[in-house]
């Protein structure tokens, strides 16, 4: 502020120099001239010369002292408060304080107008330059191109890429595992028709027209993922960067495919929901005994179903044979000389059941049957493959599992720890880090 009061009072003080200077110089000339007109002899002719010479000497003087005042003149002080921004360019004209609302309606009209008309030169851009899908492609995957055939009216440049370029090499390499001719088609994907690649597999769509970055099979075809790449390890060799090349221009033109072939059903929900293990249990009355003459329910079943084949139960199995399938059933090992001695060979060899309850009470039961569910959970202690990273501290799901099954953990609640372990209320510190621990399911394997 101080700043500018100084600069302002020195451009004042200029003003009044040459503002003062013009007539000074005036008046002075006018006196030289009178004083030499004094003294000389000249006529009245000439003394009128020199009037009229000082008259114009002194306009001259005022001439000089207006543009003095010019040059000098400076802005007017800026507020330091607010700073100076200076008018966009393009930006329209600006707000009038005195504009009447129909003039500032029509100018904010013509902006709208103007933006609009540079957003869609823009965009315009941009599809010729291939960064976004055109409108025909669009058409073409949603199935509205023309004549509302779908597919089978995309243009004909893009069904002569298709033909040449695209098709076979899915027959080459795709075909054996993902056709309707395939035994076992691969992850539910068919690539041998349009709707098989629209609709995908378990993934998820294989395709999304006009966009290669959100498709499936462009991930799988590049490797960008190791678990869906295609082909896979040992199946073939990737494809090379020239194929792979025509797959996404292929994508981007809409992935324009003639073929109409359609697609097996999907089970129903009625299908779905006869399936036998979502039926409820109900119960049933064993068979009469048959000749067999089972006393066990569960042997009635079986002993029923046997002849119902034409087929007849085995006789019962002698001590040493049973003890030793209990053993391998129930905890993976032979039976040990201990128990051999004192269910098979003692003189009075005590209960069979006394023997079961033994194995089911064992820390070898849960390490037989849980190893099962880690074989279901895919456990592993690494991540194998080429980087093959450890999981130090894997070890603590396998012992949960292994405990569970020890202490004979309800099946429900056994699911229900490790999908949501880390919400389910917990008694004491030593529940909650096991029920965290179990989670561990969603992450091994």
């Amino acid at each position: 502020m101080k700043r500018n009061t100084d600069r302002a009072g020195r451009s004042s003080r200029g003003n009044a120099r040459h503002l003062l200077g013009g007539p000074l110089l005036g008046v002075f000339s006018a006196g030289w001239l009178g004083r030499k007109a004094s003294r000389g002899s000249e006529s009245g002719r000439a003394g009128s010369v020199r009037v009229c010479c000082v008259a114009i000497i002194a306009a001259v003087g005022v001439v000089l002292a207006c543009m003095g005042e010019g040059l000098n003149a400076q802005p007017p002080a800026r507020n330091p408060q607010r700073p100076f921004v200076p008018p966009r360019q393009g930006a329209g004209p600006a707000r009038q304080p005195n504009m009447t609302p129909q003039a500032r309606q029509r100018m904010q009209v013509e902006l709208r107008e103007r933006m609009q008309a540079e957003f869609r030169r823009r965009r315009e851009a941009e599809r010729s330059q291939g960064n976004e899908p055109s409108r025909r492609a669009m058409q073409v995957a949603g199935g509205q191109g023309a004549g509302g055939q779908g597919a089978a009216a995309a243009d004909r440049e893009g069904v002569r890429f298709f033909e040449s370029r695209i098709r076979p090499v899915l027959i080459e390499h795709c075909y054996e595992c993902h056709s309707a001719e395939s035994d076992e088609v691969g992850g539910g994907l068919f690539v041998d028709s349009r709707d098989g690649l629209f609709r995908g597999g378990e993934s998820g769509p294989a395709i999304v027209a006009g966009r290669p970055e959100s498709s499936l099979l462009l991930t799988a075809i590049r490797h960008g993922e190791p678990k869906l790449a295609m082909p896979p390890e040992g199946a073939g060799e990737k494809l090379s960067d020239e194929v792979i090349a025509d797959f996404e221009r292929w994508v981007r033109m809409g992935a324009p495919d003639p073929r109409v072939k359609k697609m097996s059903p999907a089970k129903t929900d009625q299908e779905t929901a006869d399936w036998w293990a979502w039926k409820p249990v109900e119960s049933a009355d064993p068979p009469a005994a048959g000749a067999s003459d089972r006393s066990d329910p569960i042997d009635r079943f079986i002993a029923a179903k046997l002849e119902s084949q034409g087929l007849a139960a085995n006789g019962p199995a002698d001590r040493a044979t049973l003890v030793r399938r209990l053993a391998f059933d129930l905890t993976g090992l032979p039976p040990s000389p201990e128990d051999y001695e004192k269910y098979v060979t003692a003189k009075e060899p005590a209960a069979i059941e006394e023997l079961v309850d033994g194995y089911l009470e064992s820390p070898l039961y849960g390490e037989r049957f849980g190893r099962r569910w880690l074989d279901v959970a895919r456990f592993a202690e690494s991540t194998g493959q080429d980087t093959n990273a450890l999981y130090p501290h894997a070890w603590r799901y396998r012992d949960y599992v292994i405990d569970a099954f020890n202490s004979d953990l309800p099946f429900d609640r056994f699911v229900l720890q490790q999908l949501a372990g880390d919400l389910l209320p917990a008694r004491n510190d030593d529940e909650r880090a096991r029920q965290v621990i179990a989670t561990g399911f969603l992450a091994i394997g």
